[in-house]
């Protein structure tokens, strides 16, 4: 089983999916085609989508919500760490980031802080998804009365044409999400036989710069790759193992098309 890495959306993988690689699903997708879902999610989706609007509506408090996201923390009590209000309690109660009662050890709340990560990461895919379907439109838009306005290639330095011209769809290569808490998020429920595949040159890069070894891949994967195998904690740039996310001590394949 390959599943794709990091994005979870088929939108936002600029080459296109590659066939027979699965997207990954947090608990969310309406459509199980081409995806999947784990059975060990600790969350189901009623709850998970009930936890995701308490977060973005904890969020909104904030002038810019972009410095309150969660990609640029490490841990989910980073993400809460400019309030202490009674939300924030909850929220980090319902994904066993707080403190148990009766200093009680709760065995789910790696998998639950795992899956939160996972959450946000497809609410945010699903946020750049809608824009860029919205600019999609609006490029279309633009287009349409340029014909009707008899704009072409010799009138774009006209003023109008410049407006027309410049009007461009954002390019999912242009958007950037914290891959390395999405590979952890996904360690926690891949199954032990399946890898990851990815084709983000960036993400590449930085484990070529990180000095990571590559060899050729086996004929079972895409023909034409490269896999890269280590930690899940070391392959998301840590310098050891978190204690409170143990299952990132497990060995991943990535499947790499460079």
């Amino acid at each position: 089983m390959l599943i794709n890495f990091p994005a979870m959306h088929s939108e936002l993988i600029p080459e296109g999916a590659e066939e027979g690689v699965l997207l990954f699903d947090p608990g969310l997708a309406a459509d199980e085609d081409g995806r999947f879902r784990p059975e060990s999610l600790p969350i189901d989706k009623r709850t998970a989508m009930a936890l995701l609007r308490d977060s973005i509506s904890f969020g909104e408090q904030f002038k810019d919500p972009a410095e309150m996201a969660f990609f640029g923390a490490h841990t989910p009590e980073d993400y809460f760490e400019e309030s202490t209000g009674t939300i924030k309690n909850q929220l980090l109660a319902s994904i066993g980031a707080g403190k148990a009662p009766g200093g009680k050890v709760d065995p789910e709340a790696p998998s639950r802080r795992a899956q939160f990560v996972l959450l946000l990461a497809w609410a945010t895919e699903e946020g750049i998804v809608e824009s860029l379907g919205l600019e999609q439109g609006v490029q279309a838009s633009w287009g349409r009365m340029s014909e009707a306005l008899g704009i072409d290639g010799e009138d774009r330095e006209s003023e109008i044409g410049r407006i027309v011209s410049s009007t461009n769809a954002t390019s999912p290569e242009g958007i950037r999400i914290a891959w390395p808490r999405v590979l952890e998020g996904m360690a926690a429920f891949m199954p032990e036989e399946a890898a990851l595949f990815c084709s983000d040159k960036d993400i590449i890069e930085a484990w070529e710069d990180a000095g990571f070894d590559f060899a050729p891949a086996h004929s079972e994967y895409p023909a034409g790759t490269q896999t890269v195998t280590a930690p899940a904690w070391r392959l998301s740039g840590r310098s050891a193992c978190p204690e409170e996310l143990p299952f990132t001590d497990r060995e991943i394949t990535v499947v790499c098309r460079k």
